[in-house]
């Protein structure tokens, strides 16, 4: 069974190698919402 935080963890990494802003990618906690514009 995977750790609790090992797909954030890995869409992290994934999403650095890519070139990606780190604060465009939306890391909610359980049951957290946001606005789409």
């Amino acid at each position: 069974q995977e750790p609790v935080d090992e797909p954030l963890t890995v869409i992290r990494k994934e999403w650095a190698a890519g070139g990606r802003d780190p604060d465009d990618l939306w890391a909610l906690a359980v049951g957290e919402t946001r606005t789409v514009p």
